[in-house]
Parts: structure tokens; C-alpha cells; sequence
């Protein structure tokens, strides 16, 4: 299944969870966010920023590195278009978040309610 997936757009939290109930891969697309707000992620979630200079790495490491810890299903297309952003991609690969902070990230992105 692809779906898009990143902290600003979780409404595809359904079918990941059905992913994980049949073993079905999750192809997370715009894990990032887009072009436009990539490049903000420490900025709009600053717990991703907190998490990602814990590690000395970028929000972008540490969010697909929330990709990738979110389930076995998960498969973040990131889309780089650098060769740097590439070396960012592989390096979530080979880090490993606390269950501190991936609670810490949980609570950051969980959709706020809507006062009436």
C-alpha cells in the first residue's frame, strides 16, 4: 500500500495499522512533508529538532528514522533530489530511537483537537 505518511499528515494511520494486522507493506510517500516543508520540519515539530540534535543528526534523519521505527511495514519514500539528502536517508537507517523519545515524537505529532 502507498500511502502519505509524515508528522503533518497522519490520515493515513488507518490503513498503516491494516498493514500491520495482514504483513502488508507500507509505502510511506512524502515522509517529509513535501519539498516546501522539509526543509521546516525542526521548526514545525520541535521535538524532531530536540530528538534529532540528541543524535547529532537532522530532523529529517529523525523523521525517517520515526518512519522506519513506526512498524516493520514501513517503507519512507523520501525523494531526494541531492546526493546529500540520499546520505541523510541511508544514515535513519542506522539510527535508533529511545522509547522515550519515540513517545516524545508520538505526543508531538498526534493530531490536536479542535476546540468547538
Amino acid at each position: 500500500m502507498q500511502n502519505q505518511y509524515s508528522p503533518a499528515f497522519l490520515s493515513s494511520q488507518p490503513e498503516l495499522d491494516l498493514c500491520n494486522e495482514l504483513g502488508v507493506a507500507f509505502l510511506s510517500w512524502s515522509p517529509l512533508g513535501g519539498t516546501k516543508s522539509a526543509a521546516d520540519l525542526g521548526t514545525m515539530f520541535a521535538p524532531l529538532q530536540q530528538v534529532a540534535d540528541a543524535h547529532g543528526e537532522s530532523p529529517q534523519v529523525a523523521n525517517l528514522a520515526w518512519h522506519l521505527a513506526a512498524s516493520p511495514q514501513v517503507n519512507p519514500i523520501p525523494g531526494p533530489s541531492r546526493p546529500e539528502s540520499i546520505r541523510d536517508s541511508v544514515r535513519a537507517a542506522d539510527l535508533t530511537l529511545t522509547a522515550e523519545e519515540l513517545d516524545t515524537l508520538a505526543e508531538a505529532v498526534k493530531p490536536k483537537p479542535v476546540n468547538a
